[in-house]
C-alpha cells in the first residue's frame, strides 16, 4: 500500500483546525511527528505516523501542568527603571 502525505490545510483539518503555531508547539513539546522536507517551500507529514501519534495521544492520561498561584506564561513584562 503507498504511503500517504499530509499538507498543511489537510494536516490542520485533520487536527481539528489547528494553527500552525499549535502544530510546531506539539513538535516541540509533545512528540508530533517532524515534516519532511520536499523542497524549499514544501513541507508534508506521513498520515501514517500522525495517525500513530493521535492514537497514542488518545491512550494517554490527561495530567494538568501545576504553575505556581499568581504566575503567568509567556513573556515576562518589561520593568519601568526611573519615573
Amino acid at each position: 500500500m503507498a504511503r500517504k502525505f499530509l499538507k498543511f490545510p489537510a494536516l490542520s483539518e485533520k487536527l481539528g483546525g489547528r494553527s500552525r503555531a499549535s502544530i510546531h508547539r506539539d513538535m516541540r513539546d509533545r512528540g508530533f511527528p517532524k515534516p519532511i522536507n520536499l523542497g524549499a517551500n514544501s513541507v508534508v507529514w506521513d498520515e501514517e505516523a500522525v495517525d500513530c501519534w493521535l492514537d497514542e495521544l488518545a491512550k494517554m492520561q490527561y495530567e494538568p501542568v501545576s504553575v505556581a498561584p499568581g504566575a503567568k506564561r509567556g513573556r515576562h513584562p518589561k520593568i519601568k527603571t526611573g519615573v
